[in-house]
């Protein structure tokens, strides 16, 4: 019964990834950009920061201030 609750719950967070992911593509696609990108974990930060109009320098210090403030965090 436990193995079958986590085959549906495995299931359900595999289309949620499947409609995220399938939704970033279309709109990268949609802005000239490579769809390949989404699944690239920073460039994909910095390819939508360009679709968005945002500097690259902004994005890289929020995720500086992110990785920072974690490090802090944990002590």
């Amino acid at each position: 019964m436990g193995s079958i609750v986590i085959l549906f719950i495995l299931a359900i967070y595999g289309g949620i990834l499947f409609l995220v992911f399938g939704g970033m593509w279309k709109t990268f696609t949609k802005a000239g950009k490579p769809g390949w990108a989404v699944f690239v974990p920073i460039y994909n930060l910095l390819v939508m920061a360009d679709i968005a109009r945002v500097s690259r320098n902004q994005v890289w210090k929020a995720l500086v201030t992110g990785i920072l403030g974690g490090v802090v965090y944990m002590g």
